[in-house]
């Protein structure tokens, strides 16, 4: 009687509970390119404050590109912004930029020991600590499942104000992520907003005691409460 359902092509997410819509809210979902998968998982965990694992895909689509660019040329677009010099290979410098710290078979590594023309970036893993930049924002709602997609806040709040919301690489970003974890744990921990509040300062990772099915979903054409056609985006 309690779930979350994500509307794909809407660009919304709901949480209903029974008959009753508690929240509505705008969402960015993925680009054509990294879409957004369709599946229903359960909601485990709402984590305050969470690093970033930087995937996959992104790692050997975006990343691994723009390290043997920078190694190659020596200059890229991250000197112009960030100032140019400063240490490090032009590599290591695409590292710096995006705040990320590196890893091999788990072991910390200086990225400017590293050639990244010649490296296999598969072998290595990069996250971003918690802060005020790190692309999850302070929240992160997680729903394990194969494609490895979740919710999450975003620093990037001017996105939400464009006409299109497939922005990401597949994951959810939600505009309203405080009154979500506001609704979601007052649900299953009975926590108040104030104390939502604590965790949301301060940082913490929530267990559900009762999972809350997601639903991710594809409708186009939708029946709105008073049983007329409802235009998504409306």
């Amino acid at each position: 009687s309690f779930y979350v359902m994500n509307n794909i092509p809407e660009f919304v997410s709901e949480i209903w509970k029974g008959k009753e819509r508690v929240l509505s809210q705008k969402m960015i979902v993925g680009q054509p390119a990294w879409p957004t998968p369709m599946l229903a998982a359960n909601m485990q965990y709402v984590i305050f404050h969470p690093s970033w694992g930087m995937p996959d895909g992104i790692k050997a689509k975006e990343l691994a590109p723009r390290l043997k660019q920078a190694s190659s040329s020596g200059f890229d677009f991250f000197d112009q912004l960030f100032g140019g010099g400063g240490g490090g290979s032009g590599g290591a410098r695409v590292i710096q930029a995006y705040k990320l710290q590196v890893y091999y078979n788990g072991r910390p590594v200086d990225p400017n020991s590293v050639n990244w023309n010649t490296a296999d970036i598969s072998r290595y893993s990069f996250t971003q600590p918690p802060g005020p930049d790190n692309p999850l924002g302070l929240v992160k709602f997680r729903f394990p499942n194969r494609h490895d997609v979740y919710m999450h806040d975003t620093p990037e709040r001017a996105l939400f104000g464009q006409t299109n919301h497939a922005l990401s690489h597949g994951c959810m970003r939600v505009g309203e992520p405080r009154r979500t974890a506001e609704v979601i744990l007052q649900e299953d921990k009975g926590y108040s907003p104030d104390k939502v509040g604590e965790l949301w300062n301060s940082g913490a990772d929530v267990t559900l005691s009762k999972p809350v099915p997601v639903y991710l979903v594809y409708f186009t054409p939708r029946v709105n409460e008073d049983a007329r056609p409802d235009t998504p985006g409306n």
